[in-house]
C-alpha cells in the first residue's frame, strides 16, 4: 500500500485487493484514535471514493457543510 497526497487530497494506492469497506472502517479507526471521529465523517462520494466531511454542527444535524 502506497499513499501520496497533495492539496488536501490523500490517494492510497493498494498493489493487493482492499475492500472499499475495509477502507472506510480503517480511516473511522484511524479518526478515532486522532480524536477526529466527532468532527468529520466518513462519505462515499462515487463507486470508487471517499470523502471526509464536517459534521454540520449549526444545525444540530448530520448534514455536512461545503
Amino acid at each position: 500500500v502506497s499513499t501520496q497526497s497533495t492539496w488536501g487530497t490523500v490517494y492510497v494506492k493498494s498493489f493487493v485487493r482492499i475492500s472499499k469497506k475495509y477502507l472506510k472502517y480503517l480511516t473511522k479507526r484511524y479518526l478515532k484514535k486522532k480524536t477526529l471521529r466527532d468532527w468529520l465523517r466518513v462519505v462515499a462520494t462515487g463507486r470508487l471514493t471517499y470523502e471526509l466531511r464536517y459534521f454540520n454542527i449549526h444545525d444540530g444535524g448530520d448534514d455536512a457543510e461545503e
